[in-house]
């Protein structure tokens, strides 16, 4: 009998990744030993990004000593890599036929040899032509205390910046019975909290069920579940929404991209909004939900940027307290309509304003951190670990989203997934710690 062959899998790029890789995962065939050691296995599956060069450079640099050790690759996700690899080096396996990895996988025998003769013909993959966008959810603990789910892709905006619309197409949701299925079965695993994972996942609509009545829908059904939401456009937001989220099953975390804090930035890129609209939307989180903890994406040296938009940023960045911010310099995407614009920082001032935006954005995380100390919250148990004192070290995350720390003696029934009532006494870094709380 022939052994197992080994397999790995590497993830670039945004939670949407993670949770898609999460789901080939769980369904990898009984012939194949998961590892994570990418230097004993047979085969490496690679999930890639393009949002950024940074990101297909990082991409690149790790798949090419894999071809040199010998090793099977195949690569899918947002990042074509013909124009890197010849296509006897690696197969790929488009972002939307995803769910072929597993089609592949499941063609092919545990002989090596055979294996390496099929992929480089890759004929078989024209056996089956169905495309599967939506991938069902892991409904295993050890990769997330939280459950990842989809629910939409793509995007219809075309910022000026952004590849996204070029690689993932118009947006598209999932069916809201297919939804409701799913998460009874992630609830039935144990699941407390569901991450509703997309693109933009407030431009979700099916069959005129728009985002908001959506996330009314999920809660009405699901009263005992928390849902987090990701990424979240301003410009799709209706008044149901500012409704919807006063009830405590939206747990209060909210991203909302901004990009640039200046008028005249944000109609280069085609955003589509004013900073007078993004400022009047966060005053409506945090009127509704004071407890709130916001995140924004940011970008630095965007072509037209001078010192007059940077500063504006910053100015704004300091007013809206965003309790995290995803920074990224400028980078020209091919495909773009930005791609022909005409760059006016250099590298070198990028990383200057980028350095100055995150040591903001570091004092409102710790000052919403701050907040906490002396207070009683909820924590999603994420790990559970026996210390050599006898006691027990529980990692997590609050339900207002900061790492936690809390030691204890008995974790009698206890479970990865579970949420718990902690009192935080102090902080670690970003991190709170505190004991259990009885009451």
């Amino acid at each position: 009998m022939l052994s197992k062959m080994k397999i790995a899998f590497k993830t670039f790029g945004c939670r949407l990744n993670i949770s898609e890789t999460e789901s080939l995962i769980s369904l990898l065939p009984d012939n194949f030993d998961l590892i994570t050691d990418f230097n004993e296995a047979d085969i490496v599956i690679i999930n890639s990004c393009t949002v950024t060069a940074e990101a297909e450079k990082k991409c690149i640099h790790f798949i090419n000593p894999l071809i040199n050790k010998g090793k099977i690759c195949i690569l899918t996700g947002c990042f074509n890599p013909y124009p890197f690899f010849s296509d006897d080096q690696l197969l790929y396996i488009p972002l939307f036929n995803k769910s072929k990895v597993i089609d592949c996988l499941n063609s092919l025998n545990i002989d090596k040899n055979l294996v390496l003769t099929n992929l480089k013909s890759s004929n078989f993959l024209l056996e089956n032509g169905h495309e599967n966008r939506f991938l069902p959810p892991s409904t295993k603990k050890e990769f997330h205390s939280r459950a990842f789910l989809k629910i939409q892709d793509g995007c219809n905006n075309r910022c000026t910046y952004c590849k996204v619309c070029l690689v993932r197409g118009k947006s598209i949701s999932l069916q809201d019975d297919i939804i409701i299925e799913r998460i009874k079965k992630l609830k039935n695993s144990g699941f407390s909290e569901i991450i509703l994972t997309g693109i933009n996942i407030a431009a979700y609509s099916y069959n005129g069920v728009t985002f908001s009545y959506l996330l009314e829908k999920l809660i009405d059904i699901f009263p005992d579940l928390i849902f987090q939401l990701s990424s979240i456009e301003i410009i799709n937001l209706d008044s149901k929404f500012f409704e919807v989220i006063t009830l405590e099953n939206i747990k209060p975390y909210f991203h909302l991209p901004l990009q640039s804090g200046s008028d005249n930035i944000l109609k280069l890129m085609n955003r589509r909004y004013t900073v007078n609209d993004f400022i009047k939307t966060i005053e409506n989180i945090k009127k509704i939900r004071d407890d709130s903890f916001i995140s924004t994406d940011v970008i630095v040296g965007f072509p037209g940027e001078s010192l007059k938009t940077i500063s504006e940023t910053e100015v704004l960045v300091r007013k809206l307290g965003f309790e995290h911010l995803h920074i990224f310099p400028f980078s020209k995407r091919e495909g773009t309509a930005a791609y022909n614009f005409t760059e006016t920082f250099s590298e070198k001032e990028k990383s200057l304003h980028i350095e100055s935006l995150r040591k903001i954005s570091n004092a409102n995380k710790n000052k919403y951190i701050n907040s906490y100390i002396g207070k009683q919250d909820k924590m999603c148990i994420e790990s559970i670990k026996k210390l050599n004192n006898a006691k027990y070290l529980i990692t997590g995350k609050s339900y207002h989203s900061i790492q936690c720390l809390v030691l204890t003696n008995d974790i009698i029934d206890l479970k990865i997934g579970q949420y718990i009532k902690v009192k935080f006494f102090g902080k670690i870094g970003y991190k709170l710690y505190g004991i259990l709380n009885e009451n």
